[in-house]
């Protein structure tokens, strides 16, 4: 399973990694966690980057999503992706 994970900082990134692995070793998952955020896209690369990792992923989950500059261009990708999607948003 490809889960791709959306944030704003990179804070959550340990404790998903590790729930990665706990997940793989305990249960015998195949799990691949793709951990995208803010500071990662920073140019057009780095987008279309996620833009192919959003067409290949098995579920995409996105938290703490915000701004303009950032949420616009999620839109459309996610209008052009079949993956289950989940997007919490919370001020």
């Amino acid at each position: 399973m490809r889960f791709l994970f959306l944030t704003m900082d990179g804070n959550h990134g340990a404790a998903l990694n590790e729930a990665a692995h706990r997940l793989r070793r305990d249960h015998n998952l195949d799990l691949q966690l793709l951990l995208f955020n803010a500071t990662t896209l920073r140019n057009a690369e780095e987008w279309q980057q996620l833009a192919q990792e959003m067409k290949r992923a098995d579920f995409v989950f996105g938290s703490m999503l915000f701004g303009e500059d950032l949420v616009r261009p999620l839109q459309h990708l996610l209008s052009e992706i079949e993956a289950p999607t989940a997007i919490i948003t919370s001020n």
